[in-house]
């Protein structure tokens, strides 16, 4: 397992990827006429809804220069910044690209992409762009947590990346790395795609 750790350098520019508008929505990104955002949060067990709530308690007020807003329904799963809005999803299912039952799965991560930022690797979804006018937001996931969060950026917002570093600091202080994930993630001093181990 890669831990080195984030140099000065920039992370690697990512490719755009983004889901449907139909999904975004299903994700919690759908605004609801009161100003708040509209999700919709799934069960999970206990021990993993307790790591969630430390997780959010630690998130800042501000990201990417936007402001932290409510949810509807509140929950310890979901929190949101800005309109449109910047998502993290905690505990979330893996994404396909881990999971051996779908037709994305990619252990040798011949077509995917994770880089290291603070400690913790990201996986870059990497769904084709579609061709229509609706945005698509970035997708990030981690893939050596225990906890497999998702951050969603829509595209409108340069710098998609730059907030991992900062979100990184504390899911590790909330959520350790699982050691049977074993990911080798790219640094920022390296352009390479992660593989499989």
């Amino acid at each position: 397992m890669n831990s080195r750790r984030l140099r000065t350098r920039r992370i690697p520019r990512v490719r755009r990827v983004l889901l449907p508008l139909a999904a975004a929505c299903l994700l919690g990104a759908c605004s609801g006429s009161s100003g708040a955002l509209v999700v919709r949060p799934g069960t999970v067990p206990v021990g993993l809804h307790r790591s969630c709530a430390a997780l959010q308690r630690l998130l800042p007020q501000t990201l990417l220069g936007l402001h932290r807003r409510a949810t509807s329904p509140a929950s310890d799963l979901v929190t949101a910044w800005g309109d449109p809005a910047v998502t993290l999803w905690c505990a979330t299912a893996l994404p396909p690209q881990l999971d051996p039952t779908s037709p994305s799965y990619d252990p040798a991560g011949k077509r995917s992409t994770a880089f290291d930022a603070g400690g913790v690797c990201w996986l870059v979804d990497e769904v084709e762009r579609l061709a229509d006018a609706h945005p698509h937001p970035y997708t990030f996931a981690t893939v050596q947590q225990r906890i497999t969060l998702q951050l969603h950026v829509p595209q409108l917002y340069d710098g998609a990346e730059s907030p991992l570093p900062r979100l990184a600091s504390l899911v590790t202080r909330t959520d350790p790395a699982d050691p049977t994930r074993r990911f080798a993630c790219s640094s920022a001093d390296d352009d390479q795609p992660f593989t499989g181990t």
